[in-house]
């Protein structure tokens, strides 16, 4: 009895160390403030799109390796009354 329950502690350990299937979903937001440029009103634009990346890893290195592709990027253009912010994010999460 010990004998098989040594066995079936191993082989749950052996189980728990696979490397699995884990997909990493991001979403990209990408905004632009509104501003005025040679007489013509630009409003306030948002743009979302989504992205995904599978990768056969541990669920910890499958996690580390999604928070990589997280960003924040914020970039000022123009003077002015065409001064415009332009912002950036992409968040990710392991599903």
């Amino acid at each position: 009895m010990k004998h098989i329950l040594f066995i079936l502690t191993i082989f749950s350990f052996t189980l728990l160390s696979c490397k699995k299937d884990y997909t990493c979903s991001c979403v990209q937001t990408y905004t632009t403030t509104a501003y005025v440029q040679y007489g013509t009103h630009h409003p306030q634009s948002t743009t979302v799109s989504s992205f995904s990346n599978t990768y056969k890893a541990k669920k910890d290195e499958a996690e580390s390796i999604c928070k990589k592709s997280e960003s924040l990027n914020i970039q000022n253009y123009g003077s002015g009354e065409s001064f415009r912010t332009a912002t950036e994010t992409v968040t990710c999460e392991v599903k």
